[in-house]
């Protein structure tokens, strides 16, 4: 039994579901089942598998990262649960291969300033509330900003049901921070609850946000040049800084677990010596405006008792 001839029916399948990654998809499944040889079930073991894995290559034949390897895995891993769906494995082959190990990168960010400069300076409303809501709200920018109604925006409580297509937990309702909300109702004030937030040229090709992103940030100079995806960075950090719950802030990012919020933004959290040192500083400032004024009020009377005796020596005299 060869594989490519599953290959179509499996990608009109796809399609409906994730018709934007259609493409991608397809790249990676031609990596392992070339269009023009064969690959019939029986070759398709571990050994294989690894080595189609380990060799991949992008679109424009070069190396990928570990991160990327592990999305290819996770391709796979669905087409061939398709495929055990329909009889040809008893099981899914991708199960014996384990997933690369992710690479971390470190968390970078831009601090508020930097944010409110750089949306201020978007040339359009449009622009200007998408960054709000990446910036101003953790929002992914395929799954939860770009196909985006007036309908899922709550004026009342400054919330945003945010769908997404990730997974099931990014499909939340965010809070929109104050500073950020501005730029948001900008945008929907007239709108009609069923009309699309943003121009339909970004749902055909959300690349057209990242772009615009990319230059307001090589225009501001800005270093480091961040994507808009670390927006997320910005939200969590300042977040977690200011000593919000770590539940809060894993159930506004849609992560799976607090453990994956702690992993990854745990080293800003405020640790018992920070907030020691801080409590000792602000001891010391109490007791610093405690006692100033007993010294002022100790100097008047000093000063009373002296022109009196001052006073008197006059009278005497």
């Amino acid at each position: 039994m060869e594989l490519s001839a599953f290959v179509p029916d499996f990608t009109d399948v796809y399609r409906l579901r994730r018709p934007k990654a259609l493409e991608k998809l397809l790249h990676r499944l031609r990596w392992l089942v070339p269009a023009r040889e064969p690959v019939p079930r029986s070759r398709v073991n571990r050994a294989y598998l690894l080595s189609r894995l380990y060799a991949y290559r992008d679109e424009h034949g070069k190396p990928v990262s570990a991160n990327t390897l592990r999305r290819v895995h996770s391709a796979w891993s669905v087409f061939f649960d398709y495929l055990t769906e329909r009889g040809v494995f008893e099981d899914n082959p991708m199960l014996r291969v384990k997933a690369p190990k992710p690479t971390e990168s470190p968390v970078k960010w831009y601090e508020l300033a930097t944010v409110k400069r750089l949306i201020g300076g978007a040339p359009t409303p449009e622009l200007r509330a998408a960054f709000a809501l990446a910036y101003g709200g953790a929002l992914e920018l395929g799954g939860a900003i770009v196909p985006l109604r007036r309908e899922q925006v709550h004026d009342a409580t400054q919330e945003v049901h945010a769908a997404g297509t990730k997974a099931h937990r990014r499909n939340r309702v965010v809070r929109i921070d104050s500073w950020a909300w501005p730029y948001i109702a900008d945008i929907v004030r007239d709108k009609l609850p069923s009309a699309y937030l943003f121009p339909d040229a970004w749902r055909e090709d959300e690349t057209r946000l990242t772009r615009a992103h990319g230059r307001a940030v090589k225009e501001m100079t800005l270093a480091p040049a961040l994507s808009l995806h670390r927006a997320r960075h910005h939200w969590a950090v300042t977040h977690l800084r200011a000593g919000v719950p770590v539940a809060v802030v894993q159930a506004q990012l849609g992560h799976s677990a607090p453990m994956l919020t702690l992993k990854t933004y745990g080293a800003f959290i405020p640790t018992g010596d920070d907030r020691e040192r801080w409590a000792e500083v602000v001891e010391q400032d109490q007791a610093r405006r405690q006692k100033a004024p007993r010294h002022s009020a100790v100097g008047s009377a000093i000063g009373a008792v002296n022109e009196k005796s001052r006073a008197r020596k006059r009278h005497l005299s």
